[in-house]
């Protein structure tokens, strides 16, 4: 059976907690941000750290969805 997250060229991953530093230079790239969209506010390298953790594992505060999905 062949893996499906594998090509001749790629291959995906997961994203593992000694990312971050990847994190923090993508973040630090500007124009990229701003081409990818909205700019957020930055990041420290603590949150960057926490970053890889699943959401509202992390200690930050995570957003609930607003609407009736979210009621």
């Amino acid at each position: 059976m062949a893996d499906v997250w594998a090509g001749e060229k790629l291959r995906l991953r997961g994203v593992e907690p000694e990312d971050w530093r990847d994190f923090r230079e993508l973040a630090r790239d500007l124009g990229g941000v701003c081409a990818a969209g909205p700019a957020g506010p930055p990041r420290s390298d603590g949150n960057l750290r926490g970053g890889a953790a699943p959401p509202g594992q992390d200690g930050e505060r995570t957003a609930k969805p607003y609407g009736p999905a979210g009621v």
